[in-house]
């Protein structure tokens, strides 16, 4: 057993040189703590939290401890790599200052150091004008050293702060925290979940009557990929995409259906966001080979829990059985990996649309980002199958796209900037679908329209199961 531990702990350990260590397009997570007072209604902390993150691991004075560890086997590694913040609130309660102390120390007069540190946040710190001013300085004395302190402001906007426990923002709140991002070069990414999605229309139309024209443009609106995807939801949704089609249409680019081709397929600098949901993506390559894999942080960062030094596939999936193992520490340093689930991290590395369950025989698997892997898990009890809810509403959303912008007559403009095999899965798929089109005597889209306008349900359009 003991020369089994040994040969594991090689296997991990090599695993992450070869695959994060050594690719400097990859950079490091620091989970700080899974807890957090806004209790947002669809946010995985609020059920999960404690599981993701044992609850006596998380005292300021163990992620204090274990973050100056990490830095100092950061700068042992010879690392430049950037590091991201990963946490419940923490600026608040004061845990912020006291971490960015650590980066200072450690790295004012070190060569090896991130160019930047990113941190994602909810933006409760802007209520408060001292922690305002807290953050503007840590964003000065840490570039005085070279390095970039980053957010990103996971702030979902004013019609969906029913969504929060903390109640309704005031327009002062947000003219601060717009400030804030503008002066700054800050974006937002609200999460456009099943709740209240039928309100979306409405803080769609609030975050254009707030934001000028280019930071709008770097609004990045990310979808929940979890199993409250019901039909009506989906129903709502599809009528909120088809709402943001018709504004960018024809209040963006003014009908101009070739500047409109060139945002569906990526070739318009529209948006420094890496995500935009009218876009068509492609993960399949000429042979239908997925060249591209998981669509999330998961691949791209190793994930640290500062309380415990445990090396995880990522936030969400920090349950017990799915923690690749520890770094061990001897009188204050890092000499070494433990591994106690190599197999995991593997699996995770080598998922592909062609073998996963559910994925394989999708009729949208060139496109689709997949589900998240912490939501499949408490879900379905599987980390590799996502729920049934989650491929409708994916199957729904591009079956939708597909159907609009054949409707809109895009499509001879959208093969002008694709690829002749990514058009072919285009073609091939509306060819799947030309049946559904004779039996409706129209396009999908006009009568998803129509029935729109009638207040009657559209679920039967989006069902492909």
């Amino acid at each position: 057993m003991e020369q089994y531990q040994i040969e594991n702990n090689k296997l991990l350990a090599s695993f992450i040189e070869r695959h994060y260590y050594n690719d400097p397009n990859k950079g490091i997570e620091l989970f700080i703590r899974a807890k957090c007072p806004s209790n947002c209604v669809y946010c995985y902390f609020k059920k999960h939290g404690h599981e993701l993150y044992p609850e006596d691991k998380q005292t300021d004075e163990q992620i204090l401890n274990n973050l100056g560890i990490f830095l100092d086997y950061y700068i042992k590694k010879q690392f430049t790599k950037d590091i991201s913040l990963f946490s419940g609130e923490f600026i608040i309660d004061g845990l912020f200052g006291k971490i960015m102390q650590i980066f200072y120390d450690k790295f004012a007069n070190q060569y090896y150091k991130p160019r930047a540190i990113i941190i994602s946040d909810d933006g409760d710190f802007i209520a408060y004008s001292e922690k305002i001013q807290e953050v503007e300085d840590w964003m000065a004395r840490l570039d005085s050293i070279g390095i970039k302190l980053h957010f990103s402001l996971s702030v979902d906007g004013k019609y969906m702060d029913i969504n929060r426990s903390r109640g309704q923002r005031d327009d002062t709140y947000y003219k601060t925290l717009i400030d804030f991002c503008d002066k700054h070069f800050f974006a937002f990414h609200p999460m456009v979940s099943a709740f209240n999605i039928d309100k979306w229309i409405d803080n769609y139309n609030w975050w254009k009557s707030v934001l000028d024209d280019f930071q709008f443009s770097r609004l990045m609106l990310l979808e929940v990929r979890d199993d409250n995807w019901t039909n009506d939801k989906i129903q709502e949704y599809l009528k909120f995409l088809n709402y943001i089609i018709e504004d960018n249409f024809k209040n963006r680019y003014h009908g101009n259906r070739e500047l409109m081709a060139q945002r569906i397929t990526n070739q318009l600098y529209y948006t420094t966001a890496s995500y935009d949901p009218l876009t068509i993506p492609c993960f399949l390559d000429e042979d239908g080979r997925d060249y591209f894999g998981m669509c999330c942080t998961i691949k791209t960062n190793l994930c640290v829990r500062l309380g415990d030094l445990a090396i995880v596939p990522c936030h969400r999936t920090a349950y017990p059985q799915f923690v690749n193992g520890h770094f061990e520490v001897i009188n204050g340093k890092i000499k070494g990996i433990v591994c106690e689930n190599y197999e995991i991290l593997s699996a995770i590395g080598s998922w592909n649309r062609n073998s996963a369950p559910r994925c394989n025989s999708c009729k949208i698997k060139q496109w689709c980002s997949g589900g998240c892997l912490g939501s499949n898990f408490e879900s379905t009890h599987e980390l590799f199958i996502p729920p049934k809810t989650v491929c409708n509403f994916m199957q729904a959303k591009y079956k939708f796209l597909i159907m609009k912008y054949e409707d809109m007559g895009l499509m001879p403009y959208i093969k002008n900037h694709l690829s002749e095999f990514q058009y072919k899965y285009i073609e091939d798929y509306m060819n799947v679908l030309s049946k559904e089109i004779l039996i409706y005597g129209r396009v999908l889209s006009d009568r998803i329209n129509d029935a729109q306008n009638q207040g009657k349900s559209i679920s039967q359009f989006v069902n492909l199961g």
